[in-house]
């Protein structure tokens, strides 16, 4: 990710330096080794570890939703009974 902030800015500072737009985004691209999609998460060992948690994270809240609509199911059907 490093790398790509640096070759980003080394962009912005090619096109400054009189070079035109493309030349400075194919340079930044060349420069970071990333392609038009970014990253390739296997590469990535930084982007691997976020995406993990990030998945640990929603597996968990999904658990929780998953409890309260289970909770609530119940709720409406000792709801419905007393009716």
């Amino acid at each position: 990710m490093t790398q790509a902030i640096e070759a980003s800015l080394e962009s912005l500072q090619l096109r400054g330096a009189g070079a035109g737009a493309g030349a400075g985004a194919e340079a930044a691209v060349a420069a970071a080794g990333v392609g038009e999609r970014g990253p390739e998460p296997a590469h990535d060992p930084e982007l691997l570890a976020a995406l993990a948690l990030s998945a640990q994270e929603q597996a968990q809240r999904q658990r929780a939703l998953d409890a309260e609509q289970r909770a609530l199911d119940e709720a409406l059907r000792l709801s419905l009974l007393d009716n």
